[in-house]
């Protein structure tokens, strides 16, 4: 039987043809010389909260805590699931890295200024640079902030907040997190 090298055979087709996925589509992705086959369909959670009053304690200054308040689910790819603020990866270990994101508006608790970050955490461990932002009772921060990284089966993903200055409580007003 005759082969091809893989550029002869797929030279030029290098683009798809309107560039959308369609339905029963498969995906060859070459790495390193072998041929792996891929999910065609994007991997994607959202989720959001609105009008959130619930405070996140802060007990100690400067260490990440989940953020309190409900995040209800607006879309969600059969490749997770979600359940307690946390999106769980359920697909195949992915071949290419996700895009991880994260923004809520932060009211702190108390009087004064503080600065609070908020970070994306993966199994425990924050991901990437977290942002932050200066807020006070009367002043609402507005903090994003997003990483990359392949996921794995079984990867769990959520969002954290600390106080950079004080243990003052925040409460997150709204907030709109998810993967792509």
């Amino acid at each position: 039987m005759a082969t091809k090298a893989f550029e002869d055979y797929f030279a030029g087709k290098s683009v798809l043809p309107g560039d959308q996925i369609i339905a029963g589509d498969e995906v060859l992705v070459l790495r390193s010389g072998t041929v792996f086959k891929a999910q065609p369909a994007p991997d994607f959670a959202f989720s959001e909260m609105e009008g959130n009053a619930v405070e996140t304690a802060i007990v100690t200054q400067n260490v990440f805590v989940p953020i309190e308040g409900i995040l209800v689910v607006n879309l969600l790819s059969t490749t997770f699931t979600f359940a307690a603020n946390d999106f769980t990866y359920i697909g195949p270990n992915r071949l290419h890295v996700a895009h991880l994101f994260a923004g809520m508006s932060v009211a702190k608790v108390g009087g004064g200024d503080d600065r609070y970050e908020i970070g994306i955490f993966v199994n425990g461990l924050q991901v990437g640079q977290g942002m932050l932002a200066g807020c006070s009772t009367s002043v609402v921060a507005y903090i994003q902030c997003s990483s990359y990284y392949t996921l794995q089966t079984n990867d769990v993903i959520n969002f954290h907040i600390r106080n950079l200055d004080s243990t003052s409580n925040a409460v997150v007003q709204s907030a709109q997190v998810g993967v792509e």
